[in-house]
């Protein structure tokens, strides 16, 4: 998948299950009403992508060339929501982290989701078949390819395009004082909570 699925699916889904999970208590869904850094959403969507095209098909090109490895593994995810939900312990240092990690692990989630990595088993549950990554014969033009030909990767991206732009509206973050807020704060004007 491609950055405006990853973003903007992952930013929906979080938010629709922060809302389902506070609607008892709040009694409405109000867009700007949320108990999440909208800027870790950003970060944890991508974050496999960024580690393993970096390692995979930079730092490891004339070797693996594979842009799905560490990252794009159950033991990454386990690691990470370790990681996250002992920030539980540090509330004072990571007040938003420790507050919504669930959230932040289903952003992380997501992405191994989204990319499919169920056709992968080797990958998602490394170690468990072999320490070895497959080899794969990578160029840049798959992914401009994949961009209009694969169904999957434009309905993706698409529903993910739609979804941020859903995002920006409701959160009037077209605005630049209301952009800046999320920017700065992680979430719109109103919302921000001094923690």
């Amino acid at each position: 998948m491609f950055p405006f699925g990853h973003v903007g699916l992952s930013i929906l889904l979080v938010y629709l299950i922060d809302r389902a999970h506070h609607r008892y208590r709040k009694g409405a869904w109000v867009w700007t009403d949320w108990d999440f850094d909208v800027r870790v959403v950003v970060v944890i969507a991508v974050l496999p992508d960024v580690i393993d095209k970096l390692v995979g098909h930079v730092i490891l090109a004339g070797s693996l060339d594979n842009g799905r490895i560490f990252s794009h593994t159950l033991l990454f995810w386990l690691v990470v929501t370790g990681l996250m939900a002992a920030s539980m312990l540090m509330k004072d240092k990571f007040p938003l982290t420790a507050r919504a990690w669930p959230l932040y692990s289903i952003a992380l989630l997501c992405h191994t989701a989204f990319d499919q990595m169920w056709l992968e088993p080797e990958t998602l549950l490394w170690p468990l078949y072999g320490m070895d990554f497959s080899s794969t014969d990578w160029e840049i033009m798959y992914w401009v390819r994949a961009l209009y030909t694969n169904p999957y990767i434009m309905t993706t991206e698409f529903m993910g395009f739609c979804s941020l732009a859903t995002f920006v509206l409701a959160t009037r973050s077209y605005m630049v004082d209301r952009l800046k807020d999320v920017l700065r704060y992680g979430r719109p004007r109103g919302q921000v909570q001094k923690d």
